[in-house]
């Protein structure tokens, strides 16, 4: 957790974590990581690049998602909805 938010002594970090309902820090911690590799696939722009992008199941659900809205997207312009 001190990795995460390294403005928090640890003291402070158990204490902040305790007063939270459960799974919110988590939850915090799992959308950050999402947003790093997100940020790392928008930044893939060629095959090699990609291959280097590190392998993971959040890897793999940035994935999905992102090729997910990408076929929408084409499916709403091919119906004139833009």
């Amino acid at each position: 957790m001190c990795d995460e938010f390294p403005c928090l002594s640890p003291t402070t970090a158990l204490r902040e974590w305790q007063q939270l309902p459960v799974g919110t820090l988590e939850d915090v911690i799992e959308a950050r990581h999402y947003a790093r590799l997100k940020a790392l696939h928008d930044a893939a722009t060629t095959p090699a690049a990609h291959e280097a992008l590190p392998r993971s199941g959040l890897m793999d659900l940035v994935k999905v998602i992102t090729y997910e809205r990408a076929a929408a997207e084409i499916e709403a312009r091919a119906n004139g909805n833009s």
